[in-house]
């Protein structure tokens, strides 16, 4: 599992729009889908209910999210502790 999907799943379950994720991350709404699709094929789960005109969490794409949200949470914090002691790779 790629910690990049979670991230974008993460995002679009926040704000509910690919475009607007896509805007965040530099990358096109279609890469943000194939991106959702891609975790949902390795979870063998749909996170999201899409239309055209709209995409809403399911439920397992709730309870998904409660865990993708401290995962990326506590890889951030890692990052973030990791390059405050380090000058230099």
């Amino acid at each position: 599992m790629d910690i990049q999907d979670i991230r974008i799943f993460a995002r679009v379950a926040a704000l509910q729009n690919l475009s607007a994720v896509g805007g965040e991350l530099g990358l096109t709404p279609g890469t943000i889908s194939k991106r959702i699709q891609h975790l949902e094929n390795t979870l063998k789960v749909r996170l999201f209910d899409r239309t055209t005109r709209s995409i809403h969490l399911t439920d397992e794409g709730r309870t998904f999210r409660e865990y993708a949200e401290r995962v990326v949470a506590e890889i951030e914090q890692a990052q973030d502790a990791v390059g405050a002691t380090s000058g230099r790779p």
